[in-house]
């Protein structure tokens, strides 16, 4: 039976919702056969849950949280049903609801209308497993790393899938200070790096990948948050063209 080792909240995107999301202890188990159940509820006592969703993801954003109210405290669980049954989790994470900041509403809402306002085509971010089942192909428990690096099971992620469901947003693009438009961004990134910005959601990392509308791929170098007291405003990140060969081309982003 698998098990999870961590459940966190996340609310510092804005006052309408929250990111609950949970890792799981590692494994080589196959995922297929178990489904993980959120539970919320506003006291600690075991009664007082209810079912928000049944899903084969390792994350959810409940939109349905109330944080504007001020001193509220969310309390959340998880079970996983698979072939031993349902078992609920030990693991509970909380959040308490403060002053909600208006001011950064304000700014995520303005960033928003701005990435409108440039009118690129939508690009995916696409971000990387980091939890999960272990790939069965090419992860080697010993060294803690893949032995392949075109490894069609994990794409060389270590974790079977490789990455998550991909999420569509706007985005600009810039390269020495030059406003550009998603076409010019392959020519351009083969030639020099290429920074970029996208507003709070979905949270990127080195190592995520972007897709433009033209299926060309790069990889995320870096990234740096733009931040109001706890609450993330913007993502500018760098990036890397990918080439037609490499292994992420494999990875099917349309979700046929």
């Amino acid at each position: 039976m698998i098990s999870i080792s961590n459940l966190v909240v996340q609310d510092n995107f804005s006052t309408s919702y929250v990111l609950v999301s949970w890792t799981l202890t590692p494994t080589t188990e196959d995922l297929g056969p178990y489904t993980f159940n959120l539970f919320r509820s506003t006291s600690p006592a075991d009664a007082d849950f209810s079912l928000l969703t049944s899903t084969d993801e390792l994350s959810y954003v409940d939109d349905t949280v109330d944080l504007v109210k001020i001193a509220i405290t969310y309390y959340y669980r998880v079970s996983i049903t698979g072939p031993e049954g349902t078992v609920m989790q030990p693991v509970t994470a909380t959040i308490y609801t403060e002053r909600p900041d208006f001011a950064a509403d304000t700014i995520v809402y303005s960033n928003n209308i701005l990435l409108d306002v440039i009118d690129n085509p939508p690009i995916l971010v696409v971000t990387r497993k980091r939890t999960g089942q272990q790939c069965p192909v090419c992860w080697d428990p010993v060294s803690r790393n893949v032995r392949k690096s075109n490894c069609t099971t994990c794409y060389s992620t270590g974790y079977t899938g490789g990455y998550n469901t991909p999420f569509s947003t706007k985005a600009s693009f810039q390269t020495e200070g030059v406003q550009l438009s998603v076409d010019e961004l392959a020519i351009a990134g083969q030639r020099l790096p290429t920074q970029g910005w996208v507003s709070n959601y979905p949270i990127i990392n080195p190592e995520d990948l972007v897709v433009d509308h033209r299926n060309n791929r790069y990889k995320i170098l870096s990234v740096q948050q733009t931040t109001k007291g706890r609450v993330l405003l913007r993502q500018i990140f760098q990036l890397q063209y990918l080439p037609a060969t490499d292994i992420v081309y494999k990875f099917n982003v349309s979700g046929g």
